[in-house]
């Protein structure tokens, strides 16, 4: 998984929490996504596609733009 690409899980992640949601709020909003699906690329063990990161972050209601914008700010901030 790319430094990008593990920024923007975290962030999805960091979102899940601060909306209190858990996979399976995301997968009942996201068409075409089970739990199953949801989990593993949350976790890593399947990339995380475009499609699919447009899916879920739609799903939390937050552009992907905006969770890159947030994955990039804590990056750089990190670094």
């Amino acid at each position: 998984m790319s430094n990008t690409t593990t920024g923007l899980v975290l962030e999805i992640k960091a979102e899940m929490t601060r909306q209190q949601l858990t996979a399976a709020n995301i997968a009942d909003r996201c068409e075409g996504l089970s739990v199953h699906q949801v989990t593993r690329r949350l976790a890593g063990v399947v990339d995380l596609t475009v499609a699919d990161a447009l899916t879920i972050t739609g799903a939390l209601g937050i552009p992907l733009y905006k969770m890159l914008e947030r994955a990039q700010a804590i990056e750089s901030s990190a670094a």
